[in-house]
């Protein structure tokens, strides 16, 4: 059983001149050739919907979707879904109360992301009251979890299922966005991903590089850990990693492309491919050619299929407790940019190791730089 994820991010609509707009029906041709080979397609949205969350802006938007949708559709009956997370573009910041919901960010930035209360998530996504509107007229059936930061979807094809968790990590973004400052109550969502399926795709906008230093590492390890596939957007620019780390496992980082930026003849968007029953995936970057949208030549082929990578459950668990007493740094030490006290996982960095090159295999000396020495931290 075969699944395409059409991913699209970072679409900037504005106004009904936008050349976007006119390429819909492309965009659905170049999932033509991967058609016959599947049972089902999914549209998945990156964020950056609209370019400033207006009702107008959402109106437009609905009308490009159906155009891809019938494209797809004209080619293939197939079963078809639309899922999409927001993006700091689908904020509209002049909604609201702005100068109190600027004071309730400072007060979460200065909380630890587990003492988050629901009143302040609310207070803070009012600001993409226009987004949750238009993304529920997509939804033929709701989400198995329906939070206003976390969404779960199942796809099932033939008895075989796929989960998409989507993430609202821009609901305290900001006009003018500064890196370090998603933070993220990850916590409160741990029950959600242990519902199973064939594979799981996480989704959201901002990379991890823009989380606050409370929220970076915590929400890193249970995303990773959660998750096949990972599929970003925010910062324009392609990209696709295996990553296999010790603590959370392996999985696929996917960045999607920008589809309208302020260089109309830059568009691109990503294609990943699921073979659901021999655990297999592959990634297809698309771009704009002036005329139609076709594939990019990259170095390495990642668009032939490559497995999927492994989740294995750990037979023994430990407890948070144990982890607790494991994880304590023995004295208390504190971060500007941690509200809580800081962890041995805070400071201690895991050594890179790789395999020595013919010319280092035969060296028994190592520079005292490498031991640490003259190192100041």
């Amino acid at each position: 059983m075969n699944l395409l994820i059409l991913h699209l991010s970072d679409i900037h609509i504005k106004t009904a001149r936008d050349e976007i707009l006119t390429r819909g029906d492309l965009i659905g041709r170049a999932t033509y050739k991967d058609l016959p080979m599947v049972d089902g397609v999914v549209i998945l949205v990156t964020g950056d919907i609209a370019f400033s969350g207006k009702e107008t802006e959402y109106a437009l938007a609905e009308g490009f979707l159906e155009d891809v949708v019938k494209s797809i559709r004209r080619e293939k009956n197939i079963p078809l879904k639309v899922l999409m997370c927001p993006g700091n573009h689908d904020c509209d910041f002049e909604s609201g109360k702005p100068e109190i919901r600027e004071l309730i960010i400072e007060k979460i930035l200065k909380t630890s992301p587990d003492e988050i209360t629901d009143t302040l998530i609310e207070q803070c996504v009012e600001v993409q009251h226009q987004f949750f509107a238009f993304q529920q007229k997509f939804y033929i059936e709701q989400p198995l979890n329906n939070h206003a930061l976390w969404q779960s979807h199942r796809v099932t094809l033939n008895g075989h299922s796929v989960l998409f968790h989507l993430l609202n990590v821009a609901w305290m973004s900001k006009q003018r966005e500064a890196q370090g400052t998603v933070v993220f109550p990850i916590k409160r969502f741990e029950a959600v991903v242990k519902t199973t399926s064939d594979a799981t795709i996480v989704a959201f906008h901002h990379p991890l590089n823009w989380f606050a230093q409370s929220s970076y590492r915590p929400f890193r390890m249970f995303t990773r850990k959660a998750a096949h596939l990972i599929l970003t957007g925010h910062e324009h620019s392609q990209a696709v990693a295996f990553i296999d780390e010790m603590a959370a496992g392996e999985n696929v980082a996917i960045d999607g492309g920008v589809l309208q930026g302020a260089n109309t003849q830059t568009s691109c968007f990503n294609l990943v491919l699921l073979n659901l029953e021999t655990q297999e995936y592959s990634v297809e970057f698309q771009e704009w050619n002036g005329s139609l949208y076709v594939p990019k030549e990259v170095e390495s082929a990642w668009s032939s299929f490559r497995r999927l990578p492994e989740k294995k459950r750990s037979e023994f668990s430990i407890t948070d407790e144990f982890l607790e007493l494991l994880n304590n740094a023995g004295a208390r030490f504190t971060h500007y940019g941690k509200g809580e006290d800081l962890t041995l996982d805070d400071v201690y960095i895991y050594p890179e190791m790789r395999p020595l090159d013919e010319e280092e295999k035969g060296r028994t000396d190592v520079p005292p730089i490498l031991m640490g020495f003259k190192t100041r931290i």
